[in-house]
């Protein structure tokens, strides 16, 4: 009271700032969406009582990493005229996972053999950000191409990237046969000689880059006929078939050709010729200019213009007409002859 008097009446006190640390992180699952992302601060130890919410809304939040798939981390601070410190760094360690696709599109289901591996490419991805999906598909790998014609063959992808992952797929595919033209020899036309002749083929068109007509293995057959040559003459169809099947014939599968009978001259020997019943058949006979042409003929009885069986043996009046056949031809030549009966019967009638 009044018995006193203060001779120090002000004093200098000093409040500390009060340590905290961060008691809780918020439990988050992240997925790359291409920005920036962390977990926040959810509580503090030590705060006053009534500052914990405005103390968390101050808190600084340095990243690192935090935007591509991958562990990342964030710490806080607070900011210089806070009344609160922390004596320890306060961070938390997080993940960001990434992000799936998967191909909703391909280029093709079948492809036209060309000599070289091929598969079906996704042209079409869902689930990656709109301006990377370009990006993604580029960036797909692919297993399971073929060269060969089939069918049945299986394409998978698959996709090496840091913020995408890809949903485990396939695409079925087929490789089909090529279209070949085949052109033949241009000669079609042979003259018999007694030697195997065909034709075959000497170009095609339509092959893959990399082929040539060796690599279609091309075998020859011949319509009614055994082996790829025929000998004797007339007209002919040789049909190519290929051992690469990988090749189909679009056009020329088969060719036409001829051997023509080769020409021969026939002479008689004895035109005109008279002959004496003896009993057996007799006739004139021609030569050919190839002995070994084969001769036919055609014996006719001048009484009447009969056609006969063949030579006459009975005395009378006739002609022959041969002509060269089978592998070989000529102009049909004509004899005529008589047989006459022996004096000795003539003086006996």
């Amino acid at each position: 009271g009044a018995n006193y008097v203060l001779t120090n009446p002000t004093a200098q006190v000093t409040i500390n700032k009060r340590d905290i640390t961060v008691g809780g992180w918020q439990s988050a699952f992240y997925t790359y969406n291409g920005t920036q992302q962390y977990p926040r601060a959810t509580s503090l130890n030590d705060a006053v009582t009534g500052e914990e919410s405005a103390v968390l809304a101050s808190l600084i939040y340095s990243v690192t990493g935090g935007v591509n798939a991958g562990g990342s981390s964030v710490s806080v601070t607070l900011p210089a005229n806070s009344n609160y410190y922390f004596a320890s760094a306060q961070s938390q360690s997080y993940n960001i996972s990434k992000k799936q696709v998967e191909v909703t599109g391909w280029n093709a289901s079948s492809f036209i053999y060309n000599n070289t591996p091929q598969h079906p490419v996704a042209v079409r991805v869902s689930g990656a950000l709109a301006d990377e999906e370009d990006l993604v598909i580029s960036s797909i790998t692919y297993s399971g191409e073929q060269t060969n014609v089939g069918s049945g063959y299986t394409v998978t992808p698959s996709l090496n990237m840091t913020n995408y992952s890809l949903k485990a797929t396939s695409h079925s595919f087929a490789i089909t046969q090529r279209g070949v033209s085949l052109e033949w020899s241009a000669q079609k036309s042979f003259t018999y000689d007694g030697t195997g002749k065909t034709i075959t083929v000497v170009s095609a068109s339509g092959l893959a880059s990399g082929h040539g007509l060796e690599d279609l293995s091309i075998t020859y057959s011949i319509l009614s006929h055994s082996g790829a040559t025929v000998t004797n003459a007339g007209s002919y169809t040789v049909t190519a078939t290929l051992g690469n099947k990988n090749y189909v014939i679009e056009g020329g599968a088969s060719c036409k050709y001829e051997i023509t009978a080769k020409q021969v001259t026939l002479t008689w020997k004895n035109d005109g010729a008279e002959f004496t019943a003896n009993g057996t058949p007799q006739a004139p006979e021609v030569t050919a200019s190839d002995n070994s042409a084969t001769i036919t003929y055609k014996y006719y009885n001048k009484e009447g213009n009969i056609l006969l069986e063949g030579k006459p043996s009975e005395a009378g009046s006739y002609y022959v007409l041969a002509q060269a056949t089978g592998n070989y031809s000529s102009e049909q030549v004509r004899a005529d002859f008589t047989i006459t009966q022996p004096e000795s019967e003539q003086g006996a009638e």
